[in-house]
């Protein structure tokens, strides 16, 4: 028989809740500031679920210009300041919102580079362009390696297809199709339950296989051994 365990209300325990990983893709835009690139536009895709968990403008804690890109898609600098986050409030929701997400950038290497919080942040990272690269990047004769690839190019030859109104360049745009890219990686290289064969299965087949050709063989050459299934 179990005894019951006492507790001593002052006993140090703590409680722990344990929330499941999640994938994500996440993009940036940029400004140039005293030759540094600083973060505009940040957007963050659900890729399990494939639809948006975050987008917002960042207000830079400096005087700045809007690009000519930004300029270009009819951003201005007062649509930043109305609609956009600072820098801290930024900081402070993707402290607590990246903690429990695996984040996939296109290009891992520049992005944590202007904005290396956001390593910390994550349960961890990882970089598309590299995984793409890796498989289906135009092979470098003189390096000796795969080349990396322009998101927009290979997106597009993958059936990626921005909405209407909306184009490359735009944080909310090139977190998706990251996400569609990642996607698609997963399906030609980690096998889902369909894609496994059963171990009698293939017991069967070889079997059957063997019976066909040891049938063959005994028309052919009667008296002849028995040939070696495998």
């Amino acid at each position: 028989m179990l005894n019951n365990i006492l507790v001593p209300s002052t006993s140090p325990i703590r409680s722990m809740l344990t929330v499941p990983l999640e994938w994500v893709s996440v993009d940036m835009e940029y400004i140039r500031h005293e030759n540094k690139f600083v973060p505009i536009e940040f957007a963050i895709f659900n890729i399990e679920k494939m639809e948006m968990l975050f987008e917002s403008f960042i207000i830079p804690d400096f005087d700045f210009k809007v690009s000519k890109r930004l300029e270009q898609r009819g951003v201005s600098k007062n649509d930043i300041l109305q609609k956009g986050k600072s820098i801290h409030e930024i900081n402070s929701l993707l402290e607590d919102l990246l903690r429990n997400k695996v984040c996939v950038f296109w290009n891992s290497s520049f992005d944590l580079r202007q904005y290396p919080l956001l390593e910390k942040y994550a349960y961890d990272v990882r970089c598309c362009m590299k995984r793409h690269s890796e498989r289906h990047g135009p092979y470098n004769l003189q390096f000796g390696d795969h080349n990396y690839c322009r998101l927009e190019e290979v997106a597009s030859e993958i059936g990626f297809t921005p909405a209407s109104g909306k184009n490359f360049h735009e944080a909310a745009v090139d977190a998706e199709a990251t996400a569609f890219i990642w996607e698609n990686l997963d399906k030609a290289t980690i096998p889902g339950y369909l894609d496994l064969v059963q171990r009698n299965t293939v017991d069967d087949y070889i079997k059957g296989l063997y019976l066909e050709d040891k049938s063959e063989t005994d028309k052919d050459v009667e008296g002849s051994p028995s040939p070696i299934p495998f």
